[in-house]
């Protein structure tokens, strides 16, 4: 996270630090973690999964967003949201990407093939849909998924296309206000509102997908991987222990940006693929390398400065004799 947050800011500065928490796979979500993200000054925490009878509940409840209270003690907070569909995708029929079937905009009247008034309505279906759920009248409708956007411009052209008709329908553009938007200014747009929301006290574990399809096996799969992803940690904090007693600056990249790269929901969990597992294990090995010898020389520097305080002692005490 340290190092994410760096990142972030050096690149964008102060405006790029996030607000807003978003963590729309991992499979289930602790209690702890909304605490930590509260203390780090996160204003809001979104998601996809959790069990799907609670959503069931939630759903029928319209309580899909809500105030988890994350710590007894700290009393801690975070505005929490769960997405409506079943997924962190767009509605149903309204994917395009070029790895989607679904059926494109075409606004060009004269075209056979025109059917932009058609689409708009289904799209407006799913709106009205979602909206029955929610207790403010903003929506967030999550247009992508999983290794889209490599031809962004597919996307982006029917968007453009469906918010250019809905805003060219006067009776349409006079309820419904479509346009691209972010999760911060989605949050703000909320906070704006003051809707009562209820309160959570307890995890969102285990997490069920369907009847017979709990994903539990995460926290025991490949425990091998998992100890060597615990012992990388330990030794990466050794270094920068090392490295702040004995005032060397050498750069430990690779075994840094490894222990954050295996924080992935699918590294840590043990639920990549076997091919993608050796990888994380070859980069945290390389990371072990430079790991010894950044020890090796810090070590050396602690035992150069001790010996020339040594040094400085004994010639104070001669000095005074």
């Amino acid at each position: 996270m340290t190092l994410g947050l760096r990142t972030l800011k050096k690149y964008f500065g102060e405006c790029g630090i996030p607000r807003v928490a978003w963590q729309i796979d991992p499979f289930g979500h602790s209690r702890e973690m909304a605490n930590l993200l509260a203390m780090m000054d996160f204003e809001a925490l979104f998601f996809s999964r959790l069990h799907f009878l609670e959503k069931e509940v939630r759903v029928r409840n319209s309580s899909l967003e809500f105030v988890w209270d994350s710590s007894d003690d700290l009393k801690t907070n975070i505005i929490t949201g769960a997405f409506y569909w079943d997924s962190y995708g767009p509605p149903p029929g309204f994917c395009f990407d070029r790895e989607c079937l679904d059926e494109p905009i075409m606004d060009e009247a004269y075209l056979e093939e025109y059917n932009a008034v058609q689409r708009v309505d289904e799209f407006i279906e799913d709106v009205k849909r979602q909206a029955l759920h929610q207790r403010t009248n903003h929506l967030m409708l999550l247009m992508g998924g999983d290794f889209q956007y490599t031809a962004a411009n597919q996307w982006y052209t029917n968007l453009d296309k469906l918010i250019s008709v809905v805003r060219k329908n006067k009776t349409l553009s006079a309820k419904i206000n479509i346009f691209y938007s972010t999760p911060s200014c989605y949050l703000m747009a909320l906070k704006e509102t003051h809707p009562r929301l209820p309160r959570k006290l307890d995890d969102f574990f285990p997490y069920a997908s369907g009847d017979h399809s709990y994903w539990t096996g995460f926290f025991t799969s490949r425990p091998s991987f998992k100890g060597f992803i615990r012992q990388s940690s330990a030794l990466l904090q050794l270094v920068k222990q090392l490295q702040a007693f004995s005032m060397e600056m050498t750069n430990n990249r690779i075994l840094r940006n490894t222990v954050a790269l295996v924080q992935h929901h699918d590294a840590v969990t043990g639920t990549a693929r076997e091919n993608v597992t050796r990888d994380y294990e070859l980069r945290l090995s390389r990371g072990w390398d430079e790991a010894e010898v950044l020890i090796v020389c810090a070590i050396f520097l602690l035992l150069l400065l001790i010996k020339l305080r040594g040094m400085r002692s004994n010639d104070r005490q001669k000095q005074f004799r």
